[in-house]
Parts: C-alpha cells; sequence; structure tokens
C-alpha cells in the first residue's frame, strides 16, 4: 500500500488522493476556482504535468501538488459619444481592466456648451471632466447644449424696429 497525499494549491482543490496497492494507477483532478485557473502540477511520476486531470503510477509515497492562478483581469470596453455627435469632442474611450477608475472628458465645440454625462453612474454626472469607476463595458454619452444669444435692437427717435429676441 501506497499513500497519494494531494496539496491543493491556494485557489482550487484535487480529487485523487487516498491508499493504493502497488501497481495501481491513481487519476488526479485539479478543479479550479470560479476566478482561478489550473496551471501545473508539481511532483514525481505523474503521466503529464500540465493537465488538470491526469495519473500517477503507484510504485511508491507520492506527494502531488496543484498550482493555481489567477484568471486574468477582465478587459472592459468604454466607449464615449457626442450628443449631438458634431456638438462636441470626448476622452477617455478605450479598453481597460476591470475594476478601474477612468478620467473622462468632454470639450464642447464653438458654439455649444456642456449639459452633462448619461449611461452610468459618474463621480459628477454634471461636470466636464469626472471619472468613473469601469466594472462591465459602458456605451457613455457626452450632451451637449447649442448656446443662444439675444438681440436687442433700440430704435432711436422717430422709427421702430423689429427682429429682436433669443438666437441659436
Amino acid at each position: 500500500q501506497y499513500t497519494l497525499t494531494t496539496i491543493p494549491g491556494s485557489g482550487g482543490s484535487i480529487t485523487g488522493g487516498g491508499s493504493y496497492d502497488h501497481g495501481m494507477v491513481a487519476n488526479l483532478n485539479a478543479i479550479p476556482d470560479a476566478d482561478h485557473l489550473f496551471l501545473r502540477w508539481e511532483g514525481i511520476g505523474l503521466a503529464d504535468e500540465n493537465a488538470s486531470s491526469t495519473s500517477i503510477l503507484m510504485d511508491q509515497n507520492h506527494e502531488i501538488r496543484a498550482v493555481f492562478g489567477a484568471k486574468p483581469v477582465e478587459e472592459r470596453l468604454l466607449v464615449l459619444i457626442s450628443s449631438p455627435s458634431h456638438a462636441g469632442l470626448t476622452s477617455g474611450s478605450g479598453s481597460y481592466e476591470e475594476g478601474q477608475t477612468i478620467d473622462i472628458s468632454a470639450t464642447p465645440s464653438y458654439g455649444y456648451s456642456f449639459s452633462h454625462w448619461s449611461g452610468a453612474d459618474f463621480l459628477d454626472p454634471n461636470s466636464s471632466s469626472t471619472q468613473i469607476f469601469l466594472d462591465s463595458d459602458a456605451n457613455l454619452t457626452a450632451h451637449f447644449n447649442l448656446l443662444s444669444y439675444s438681440l436687442k435692437i433700440n430704435a432711436s427717435a422717430g422709427g421702430s424696429s423689429t427682429g429682436g429676441g433669443t438666437y441659436p
């Protein structure tokens, strides 16, 4: 009888450890946690050190360790648009690691003013320069207003005028 001692590394578990008769083949399975992945086995006599399911010939006592690693952080896409499209420019669009705080900004075109952001939770949705915590893909919109100007026409003595008002 030989003992197969399994040592699960941080991030997962192992099946297959125990006592085996001389000459038996023991099957091992590395089971990573949801946020980890299997990297390799460490030990002597394994059929495949890189496969999450492998075997070992029990011709002596063995101590086998599974090595797990954290899954890569997911990339999230941040897309910024202007509304209307010709009313201004935005910066901050791109692909980022999940969980980052991203600086974004909006610059109005001539004749427009920045109004507000929409599409997610912002540090300050009414500021043209703000931040967003990126925990999922995001499509954000920078809203702009067309500037309006008042025209006041004064008539001199002896006449009248028309055309005054507010114009974009």
